[in-house]
């Protein structure tokens, strides 16, 4: 067996996107702090500091939720697993188009997008995803969930290539 993909979780992106949100910080508060500004000027510097720790910590909160979620069902024995031949393969299209990408292995259904903000898998092979099309023979480790807007998504922790 070849593993494709295992479920990780990497800190180091998020770095760069902090960096840059302090950045933006300091300077925002070496303006507020100035004496000579007005008050409009301090107003709007706070406005925007404000904003910026929104646009920065609500959408990390979320993800690393997300992330902890997965990992605990996981870890909590909840992932299931399948082995079999891909069927059904449509592969996104490199413009999206609104569409994703898709199989089946054994009648259960997987569905992915890198629009999808999720911890697990979601590479379309125009990206250079390892799901290439019918045929290939894989193990999926997946962790099934219900959701009312979406009905039931499997989320791909583990791809195993299994060698025939």
């Amino acid at each position: 067996m070849n593993n494709l993909y295992e479920l990780n979780f990497d800190y180091s992106s998020i770095i760069p996107f902090i960096i840059i949100i302090a950045i933006i910080l300091l300077y925002l508060f070496r303006l507020f702090k100035l004496k000579r500004r007005t008050i409009a000027v301090r107003i709007c510097c706070a406005l925007i500091a404000i904003g910026c720790i929104v646009f920065a910590i609500v959408p990390s909160v979320f993800f690393i939720n997300d992330y902890k979620r997965l990992k605990n069902d996981v870890d909590s024995g909840y992932a299931m697993t399948i082995s079999g031949t891909v069927q059904n393969f449509h592969p996104q299209d490199e413009n999206n188009n609104g569409d994703t990408e898709h199989f089946d292995i054994n009648g259960v259904h997987f569905d992915y997008s890198p629009d999808t903000v999720t911890s697990g898998y979601n590479t379309p092979q125009y990206d250079g995803g390892v799901i290439t099309g019918n045929g290939q023979i894989l193990q999926i480790r997946y962790v099934p969930y219900e959701t009312e807007k979406s009905g039931d998504i499997n989320i791909i922790v583990q791809i195993d290539e299994i060698n025939a």
